[in-house]
């Protein structure tokens, strides 16, 4: 988010810029700023952290070798049979940085086909999914659920 001026026709006195970084695994909130600052290489533009709700470190980077990822790899299957499971990064926050703290791995994932539209209406205008993609994810929880408890329990 940028404000500045009122006019078209006259310099600011003043401007903030706000910026919603995504900060890879590998990086830090100190190591964001640092980089910042030697980009923007201005002695004038104070960089500092924003202490917003959304302030949160990057979740660790979860086994792929662990059940967890196990049972949603044969529960994709199930649902979707020519899909290939894989890890990677999702770029919006979710509440597994909550969990971080009580579970060695958390899985943000969702079985959800993106079309080629679907990914400009995320949080706006027009947002919703198709009714196909809504089913397969209500069944991909129904055999997350099943697949790990019989997992837990053999």
């Amino acid at each position: 988010m940028i404000s500045g001026g009122i006019k078209e026709n006259v310099l600011p006195g003043q401007a903030h810029c706000l910026v919603n970084f995504r900060i890879l695994p590998s990086d830090s909130i100190d190591s964001v700023v640092v980089h910042a600052k030697k980009v923007l290489n201005d002695p004038d533009v104070d960089v500092s952290v924003y202490a917003g709700r959304f302030e949160s470190v990057p979740s660790p980077v979860s086994a792929t070798d662990a059940l967890g990822f196990d049972v949603i790899r044969q529960s994709v299957h199930e649902i979707l049979d020519d899909t290939i499971v894989a890890p990677g990064l999702v770029f919006a926050a979710t509440d597994s940085r909550y969990d971080a703290s009580i579970s060695e791995n958390t899985y943000r994932f969702i079985p959800y086909v993106f079309g080629k539209t679907d990914t400009d209406r995320i949080h706006g205008v027009d947002e919703r999914i198709a009714v196909e993609n809504f089913t397969k994810i209500i069944q991909f929880y129904v055999r997350v659920i099943r697949n790990g408890d019989f997992q837990f329990h053999c």
